[in-house]
């Protein structure tokens, strides 16, 4: 029996009361099931399934001839359309790359995109906009970016229109001094709050060819120019794009029919003892790792992304997560794990022993509905809190919120937030 897909049903947009969008499977699977099961898909709309895809050159499939050639064969979007239409899907996907540009340039044609009526985008910037021009700053504001990119966003969401966002390839080497990752991590991490605020899917192409490079080594996954990615690249793009279409608990395939009864119920209870490094062997792993996060504030020397880059111990400021006592409490963080996850443990680790903290943490497999999970504060001289799972929960994002715990002092520093799930 072949694993049916279910495409695009209630995404929930926010939780604020606003109208879930829902958009129509564009074809039906090739997918069997046993006789005795009852159907589950709704009937499939007519047509194939459109998909448009909205971004720069590499989007459109950057294009010369001898050693920097990339037939339109070999671009994610041609791969994408054949990986689906190998699970039954016939997908029809619309080139809507530009060369050199970004989110500013792409604001002119942004209308257009409605004339092809898409029951999907993807949208991918960064690139062009975090490069340096002669005085070393970006051609876009981060903060243009942001409030640029997140419009797209919404605009798309109020028609109904499914969005999927993905973050820009890395740098393989820093040798183009106008275009480094120094450059492009801080548009990196923006995406990805904006994908987690908006509640949307997010393939995340930064940490995937990382990922893939696991001798560090990711010149393999570029053309000559070391900027557009070759065949080997886009593969791993449209490997990304197709999880999210085949991830039952995806965003766009997330069924809400099956909620969890036990709201408000505590699964586990928290340690500062026991060491769940152990639980490795047994087939756990630490989802959290790389993985984006948003938080209630932070001092604005702290760097992106350091709660989840796996440094425990960390050796300046700058390594943790920390805020100014003149923030109020409670302060919260939420990490978005990229998909539903079977999740056992969490453990949150302290960077400083006197900056002692009231912890509680929450699990949900929708951005905004929460359970509480359990409540502990560090305790000397552990710099360590486990969580251990009495029963594993299925759980998409994790949400640790900080309280005070003595009075007065209102600073919070926190060095890492691992959670351990089933691989």
């Amino acid at each position: 029996m072949k694993k049916a897909l279910k495409y695009i049903i209630n995404t929930i947009y926010s939780s604020q009361g606003q109208a879930a969008p829902k958009i129509r499977l564009a074809a039906l699977l090739a997918a069997l099931f046993l006789a005795a099961a009852a159907p589950v898909f709704p009937a499939p709309a007519e047509g194939p399934l459109k998909i448009y895809a909205f971004g720069d050159s590499i989007t459109y499939g950057f294009a010369q001839t001898g050693s920097q050639s990339l037939t339109n064969s070999s671009s994610f979007r041609f791969l994408l359309a054949k990986k689906l239409s190998e699970i039954g899907i016939d997908a029809r996907i619309v080139n809507g790359g530009v060369p050199g540009e970004t989110v500013l340039n792409a604001e002119r044609r942004f209308d257009k995109i409605f004339l092809e009526r898409p029951d999907a985008v993807i949208i991918m910037f960064g690139t062009n906009d975090c490069k340096a021009g002669e005085d070393g700053r970006s051609q876009v504001p981060l903060a243009a970016y942001k409030a640029s990119l997140e419009s797209f966003v919404k605009r798309l969401l109020e028609k109904g229109i499914g969005v999927i966002l993905m973050t820009s390839p890395p740098m393989p080497t820093d040798n183009i001094k106008i275009l480094t990752n120094r450059h492009l991590k801080p548009y990196i991490f923006a995406a990805r709050e904006i994908a987690i605020k908006n509640r949307i899917d997010l393939v995340d192409n930064f940490m995937l060819f990382n990922d893939a490079a696991e001798d560090k080594n990711l010149l393999r996954f570029f053309l000559p120019d070391m900027i557009h990615p070759n065949e080997e690249g886009h593969k791993i793009i449209a490997d990304g794009l197709f999880s999210v279409f085949e991830d039952g608990s995806s965003h766009f395939n997330s069924d809400k029919a099956h909620e969890r009864k036990s709201a408000g119920r505590d699964v586990y209870k928290g340690s500062d003892e026991e060491d769940i490094s152990s639980g490795l062997d047994g087939g756990l792993v630490n989802c959290a790792s790389g993985m984006p996060y948003i938080e209630s504030s932070k001092n604005t020397n702290c760097e992106e992304g350091i709660l989840t880059d796996g440094i425990k111990k960390p050796v300046k400021n700058g390594d943790i997560y920390y805020t100014s006592s003149s923030e109020a409490f409670p302060k919260w963080v939420i990490i978005d794990l990229g998909k539903k996850r079977t999740v056992k443990s969490v453990a949150v680790h302290n960077s400083r022993d006197l900056d002692s903290r009231n912890i509680t943490v929450y699990y949900g497999r929708d951005l905004g509905k929460y359970s509480r999970a359990g409540s502990s504060s560090f305790k000397k001289p552990s710099s360590r809190l486990v969580f251990n799972f009495d029963k594993p929960a299925a759980a998409r994002y994790i949400k640790v919120d900080i309280e005070d715990s003595y009075g007065d002092k209102n600073k919070v520093s926190l060095a890492e937030i691992e959670v351990f799930a089933a691989r």
